[in-house]
Order: structure tokens, then C-alpha cells, then sequence
């Protein structure tokens, strides 16, 4: 155990100087890694207002069913269990009594609102069912259509956004990896001398590696910090955006794994090539 410490800590003093030695490369390892970073907290805060201004037209999303004039109350509550107690569906039920607006009467109705607009079609062939068809009187079909059609197309809007946030995310992730892979061949490169001689001279193979796997884990860190503390300064520099829902969002969700991920890929994109180096490079 004394001597992993020992090992972590001479590998941490040499990764500060060997970062220190190629400061040019790290500092342009740490922006585009930041960059990627920043990238992908701008794709998840496109998906995130996409998703709320979805839900904030599904909140609004109801339809009103006429009940006959005298409509029968068991079949009614029959049709509140299958929608909502056997939780079939998402949506709220709520009986609004009948109304008069100047001249027109609006008579007894059920208002449906749709938690989930995915599920609107079918709650529709629910109401329209044999069962239930002497419940209601008839209402308009234009309305019923155009309610369904425009709740397809916030659908299909929903999981477009979707597909080409999860599209973006994959080439990001894929360039961050790439990214870390080469920074480091290109410190292998320069440092191959060294490298060829601590092995010359008898130093194990751990001893070559950890000072490496050190420059991982700074260059991810520092790049994922990076990317995410001027995510948040632009942020609230755009007045016009719900920044504090957005901030919330990525912080209770992408911030912690955004820095997981950038450790990660900072370590085995360290690791990796320098072990293909040590134990393979150096033989041929």
C-alpha cells in the first residue's frame, strides 16, 4: 500500500512537470476538450427546451366531450376507471357543468387534458368505443382532427429533436475520445527518448505509465470544467432563455456525468496509447 502512495505521488509530481514542459499541447488539449464539453451542454439544453415547451403545450392540451342531456352516471364513472383508476392513461378527468355564453347554452361536458399526447388517439378510440357511445352527444370531427394532427406534429417535433440530439451527442462523444487519443501519441512522440531510456535502464512498466495516467485525469478535469464554466457564462448572458431551469437541468443531470466522462477518456485515452507504446513501439 506504501508503495502505490509512493508511486501515485512521484506520478503526480511528473505529470505536473511534464505538462508543464508541453503546455502547448495540453492548453489545446484542455480547449478542445472544453469545447466538446461546451457543445454538448448547448445539445442537451436544446433537448431540454424542446422537451418543455412540449410539455408546456401538453399541460394546455384538453378536449371537452358533450355528455348527453341525460346521461347515464355508472357508465360514466365505468369510463373514469378504465381511463384513469386502471391507469391506462396519462390524464386528468374533470366534469364541467353546463354553461351559457350569451345566446348558446354549452351543454354538461367531460374535459379531458392529455398528460401525454402519445397516448391522445387511443384515449379517443376509448371514448368513441360501443360501450360508452350513448354517453356522449356528438361534437365536431374538424376539431377532433385537427387535435390529433397537431398533436402528431409536436410529436414527430419531439423525437426529431430527440434523434439529432442523440446524433450530436455520439460525434461529440466520438471527437472527444479521438481527440485525447491523439493529444496523447503526440506526447508519446515527444517523449519517446525518455521513454526508450527508463526502460534501458530497468524502470517498470507502472513507474512509465503513471506520470501518464495523471495527464489524463488533469487534462479531462480541466477540460470539462472549462467547457462547463463558460456554458454557464454565456447562459446568463441570454436573458431571453429559461436560464434557470436550463441550469438546473444540466446541473442535477449532465454536469456530474460530463465530469466522469471527461476523467475517463482522459485516463484510458492516456493509458492506452502508452501502453501500446511501451510494449509494443519499443520492441519493433
Amino acid at each position: 500500500m506504501h508503495s502505490f502512495f509512493s508511486l501515485c505521488r512521484i506520478g503526480f509530481h511528473q505529470a505536473k512537470k511534464q505538462l508543464w514542459r508541453q503546455r502547448g499541447l495540453a492548453i489545446t488539449a484542455i480547449l478542445l476538450g472544453g469545447l466538446v464539453i461546451f457543445l454538448l451542454n448547448f445539445v442537451f439544453s436544446v433537448q431540454f427546451l424542446s422537451h418543455f415547451a412540449v410539455q408546456n403545450l401538453e399541460n394546455r392540451a384538453d378536449f371537452d366531450f358533450p355528455l348527453q342531456r341525460n346521461y347515464d352516471a355508472l357508465v360514466l364513472s365505468r369510463l373514469k376507471n378504465e381511463l384513469v383508476k386502471d391507469k391506462k392513461f396519462s390524464l386528468e378527468i374533470k366534469l364541467v357543468e353546463e354553461e351559457k355564453l350569451g345566446n348558446l347554452i354549452l351543454p354538461k361536458r367531460l374535459r379531458v387534458r392529455f398528460l401525454h399526447l402519445e397516448e391522445a388517439y387511443d384515449i379517443f378510440q376509448t371514448i368513441k368505443s360501443s360501450a360508452y357511445s350513448d354517453l356522449f352527444s356528438t361534437w365536431s370531427p374538424e376539431g377532433e382532427r385537427d387535435f390529433l394532427q397537431l398533436s402528431s406534429r409536436l410529436i414527430r417535433f419531439k423525437n426529431l429533436v430527440q434523434s439529432i440530439a442523440t446524433g450530436l451527442v455520439t460525434v461529440f462523444v466520438i471527437g472527444g475520445i479521438l481527440l485525447m487519443f491523439t493529444t496523447f501519441r503526440m506526447m508519446l512522440f515527444h517523449r519517446r527518448k525518455e521513454i526508450f531510456i527508463a526502460r534501458i535502464v530497468g524502470a517498470e512498466p507502472r513507474f512509465i505509465l503513471t506520470p501518464f495516467i495523471f495527464e489524463g485525469i488533469f487534462i479531462g478535469f480541466f477540460s470539462a470544467v472549462f467547457g462547463i464554466v463558460l456554458y454557464i457564462f454565456l447562459l446568463r448572458e441570454i436573458a431571453v432563455l429559461p436560464n434557470g431551469d436550463i441550469f438546473l437541468h444540466l446541473w442535477y443531470q449532465y454536469f456530474g456525468w460530463e465530469i466522469f466522462f471527461a476523467l475517463l477518456v482522459g485516463v484510458f485515452g492516456a493509458l492506452i496509447p502508452a501502453r501500446n507504446f511501451l510494449f509494443k513501439k519499443l520492441h519493433e
